[in-house]
C-alpha cells in the first residue's frame, strides 16, 4: 500500500457471514501520517509520552474508522472511497480531542 503523509486509514471488510451476522475487518493505519508527526512536533514530549500518544492515535483512528465505516456502509455504495477522505479530516483533531497533559502525566506515575 503506497501511503502518503496525508493518508490516514484504509478499512476492508474481509469476511461477511450474512446480513445479520458478524463481519471481520482489516484496518490499515498510517502511523507515519503528517497529522501524527505534526502533533508530536508541536508538543515537547518525552519518549514515553510519545509512545503513549502513538498508541492513543492508533486506537482513536481505529475506533473512529470502524464507526464511520459501519455508518457509511449503509449508504448506497462508494463508502470504501469516502472513508479515507473523511478520516483525513477527523485525524486533524483526533489527538487534540483525546490528548490531555494530566492523562499523560498519570502514565509516568
Amino acid at each position: 500500500m503506497g501511503w502518503g503523509g496525508e493518508d490516514i486509514v484504509d478499512v476492508k471488510c474481509t469476511t461477511s457471514f450474512g446480513k445479520d451476522q458478524d463481519r471481520q475487518y482489516d484496518v490499515y493505519i498510517n502511523m507515519d501520517s503528517n497529522d501524527l508527526h505534526g502533533f508530536l512536533r508541536r508538543k515537547k514530549l518525552s519518549q514515553q509520552e510519545q509512545d503513549f500518544v502513538k498508541r492513543l492515535y492508533q486506537t482513536s483512528v481505529l475506533l473512529y474508522s470502524l464507526v464511520l465505516y459501519n455508518d457509511l456502509s449503509k449508504l448506497n455504495g462508494g463508502h470504501e472511497n469516502l472513508l479515507p477522505n473523511v478520516m483525513k479530516s477527523v485525524s486533524k483533531i483526533a489527538l487534540d480531542l483525546a490528548y490531555s497533559e494530566t492523562l499523560i502525566r498519570s502514565t509516568e506515575e
